[in-house]
């Protein structure tokens, strides 16, 4: 009785075991997927870069913004 439980524990590790594998694999392939069809939409969707520098001259503007929005905060705080 007792190699009986010996080998039902044996298998049990086995399933489990092969039971990861198959479920790495999956999340592998579904990883894979994901990816192909993420980066096919952004592509889609993406606009050509700006000839001029008008989008870095946006960015600076709205973290010199923030900035004193937050410098203003702090200020309050105190």
């Amino acid at each position: 009785m007792a190699l009986g439980v010996v080998f039902h524990g044996a298998q049990l590790a086995l399933d489990l075991a092969v039971a990861g594998m198959s479920l790495a694999v999956a999340l592998g392939f579904f990883a894979l997927v994901t990816t192909v069809l993420c980066s096919a939409a952004f592509l889609h969707h993406s606009r050509p870069a700006a000839p001029d520098d008008s989008a870095v001259a946006g960015l600076i503007a709205f973290t010199s913004i923030a900035e004193k929005e937050v410098f203003q905060w702090m200020a309050d705080l105190l």
